[in-house]
């Protein structure tokens, strides 16, 4: 099903590429994954990684006042 749905998606995602204009630039993510992708995997070693002072520095701009931030521009 998972194939089908995304076969599906780069049928939707070609034919609208095919109609833009082809002057413009347009950027693609494609997200990949499992369980984690839903949502569903645990936030521990996330939690860690932010709060340990050896890595605290690579996560700060996606935290604020000790709590993860929800981003509206992605």
């Amino acid at each position: 099903m998972a194939t089908h749905t995304l076969t599906g998606l780069f049928l939707i995602l070609f034919a609208s590429l095919h109609a833009a204009d082809s002057a413009r630039t347009v950027k693609i993510f494609i997200l990949a994954g499992q369980s984690n992708m839903e949502g569903k995997a645990p936030n521990a070693l996330l939690e860690h990684q932010a709060t340990d002072p050896k890595t605290a520095s690579f996560f700060a701009h996606l935290r604020k006042d000790g709590k993860w931030i929800e981003r509206d521009d992605v």
